[in-house]
């Protein structure tokens, strides 16, 4: 009666998980899955499941206890997808580790009546199956064969995540795998000494000096990058926004020596992936199973980096950021990449806030002030910026009572999200004006380079209004261009890059200015 007790609770287990898949967002819900990947599910479950009969010796409690976890998995895939058009994936256990020192960051994107009830029903049902079911009695013969068979169990089961081919796209490897095994493969694999060898190989192969042609150092401009929150030009969107929005961004645009569309790896968040594409000049899909959150995997040696190179040319490389260091590991990795220097926000007083977050305008006002500031032996200054101000959950917070500086017409209600965005948005073209008008009254060259690092997640407002393409803006500017005049050939011709070659168009120019007769 008892091992049949067991198998019931274990078969039951295993068909409510492939049920559950039936939950899933349509667009990942899997069709026609290999026999291996289904195999996978059901070994991987069972795995699951018998470890956790071992330790309460109760077989209904440990299959409640699986579904409940299948259960959290599902409540957190479907907010993630809402909000980022991306499943679940391992690597965000490393995020999300951090919810609870940073949860305006991650709870509010989180069905929260959903979550409750799901909370209290699964714990009533805990309960209940304590009281009510009585402890497994393993026989001699039942204790042996339980331990061996998760022993061979999750032997097979890494020898099946670990030969299963991925595509490296988190959505399509759902669709062909199931969200469950798409987990498991992608956490053993990046486990795997292999491919973190694959990794530390392609860092260490990383050659971004090849884009810098010069020698004399005497002649380097300043350089000034801001990985602009959430920028993209949102006119495009149809929603009678008013052209005067990005009014200095246009005008600014004009007169760059580049400018164009940015292919970024990251829809409504993730800011590490093209950040560490930039500064690294490595392609994100490149970093394979660690393109995701590459910060978690870093090994702890210096690596090579477009930071790096303009250290050995002898630039002073400072990172500024108004949000805590240790978020997404940045404390750690930026000495890595080769910043001397990492003001985050204890550098900014609260005052200087616009919203929940640290104002562009302060943000701006700390880059002049650090480019301004008394340089040991005239070196030259490279100066990365991360805004914060638009940065969301958007929905939190009020709308202007003048919306109407925004639109051509009154939005509906569920523009609310845009109403917010746009107002911050306006706070990032004038930081950007700000920058270039105080830039272009200093002597000394400096290439200002400004990119958005992903869309805003807005996905009431995206509903209504269907989706962008993901693609921000970026331009590369120069204080002493021509009196405000591009290049030759440049006007009117916008170019499409990724954030590793946005990063090595701005050392070709830096290598151009240095050499180029005065």
């Amino acid at each position: 009666m008892e091992n049949a007790l067991l198998l019931t609770g274990l078969l039951l287990t295993l068909v409510l998980a492939q049920l559950s898949h039936g939950l899933l967002p349509a667009s990942l819900r899997p069709h026609q899955r290999p026999y291996r990947a289904w195999l996978l599910q059901q070994l991987g479950l069972a795995c699951l499941y018998g470890l956790l009969l071992l330790l309460t010796r109760r077989p209904l409690l440990a299959g409640l206890l699986v579904l409940l976890i299948l259960l959290i998995v599902l409540v957190v895939n479907q907010a993630k997808f809402q909000a980022l058009r991306e499943p679940l994936l391992f690597s965000d256990l490393y995020l999300y580790l951090q919810v609870f020192r940073h949860p305006r960051l991650f709870l509010p994107f989180l069905n929260l009546p959903l979550v409750l009830g799901a909370g209290f029903t699964g714990l009533g049902l805990l309960y209940a199956a304590l009281q009510l079911e009585p402890p497994y009695k393993y026989t001699d013969l039942t204790g042996f064969w339980l331990p061996a068979g998760l022993i061979a169990g999750g032997w097979l089961v890494w020898r099946l995540a670990r030969d299963q081919p991925l595509t490296f796209d988190a959505n399509t490897d759902v669709q062909r795998l199931g969200l469950y095994v798409s987990l498991l493969v992608y956490g053993i694999q990046s486990l795997l000494r292999a491919n973190r060898w694959t990794l530390q190989t392609r860092l260490a192969t990383n050659d971004p000096a090849r884009f810098l042609r010069t020698t004399n150092v005497d002649r380097l401009p300043d350089i000034v990058v801001v990985q602009s929150e959430s920028f993209f030009d949102a006119r495009q969107l149809p929603a009678a926004i008013k052209a005067e929005v990005l009014a200095h961004f246009d005008r600014i645009r004009a007169t760059s020596l580049l400018s164009g569309k940015l292919k970024t790896p990251a829809w409504g968040a993730n800011t590490l992936r093209p950040e560490f594409s930039f500064l690294s000049g490595i392609s994100n899909p490149a970093l394979q199973h660690y393109r995701f959150n590459p910060y978690a995997f870093l090994p702890d040696q210096p690596l090579n980096s477009l930071v790096r190179l303009l250290g050995e040319q002898g630039y002073e490389c400072i990172a500024v950021h108004p949000n805590h260091a240790d978020f997404f590991q940045r404390n750690r990795v930026f000495p890595l990449l080769g910043f001397e220097q990492f003001i985050d926000i204890a550098g900014f007083a609260d005052s200087q806030r616009h919203g929940p977050y640290i104002s562009d305008a302060a943000c701006a006002d700390k880059i002049l002030t650090l480019l301004q500031a008394p340089r040991p032996q005239q070196r030259p200054r490279f100066i990365f910026t991360i805004t914060m101000e638009n940065h969301g959950p958007l929905h939190l917070e009020p709308v202007d009572s003048n919306t109407g500086q925004y639109y051509q017409s009154p939005p509906t209600f569920r523009h609310h999200d845009l109403s917010v965005y746009l107002r911050h948005l306006s706070n990032a073209d004038r930081m950007l004006q700000q920058l270039t008008r105080s830039l272009s009254q200093q002597h000394r060259d400096t290439l200002l380079c400004w990119y958005g690092d992903h869309v805003p997640s807005m996905p009431a407002v995206y509903q209504d209004l269907g989706h962008p393409d993901g693609e921000t803006e970026f331009l590369l500017w120069h204080n002493h261009q021509n009196g405000g005049n591009p290049p030759a050939g440049q006007q009117g011709q916008p170019v499409s890059l990724e954030p590793h070659t946005l990063g090595q168009h701005l050392l070709q120019m830096v290598g151009d200015l240095a050499t180029k007769p005065h």
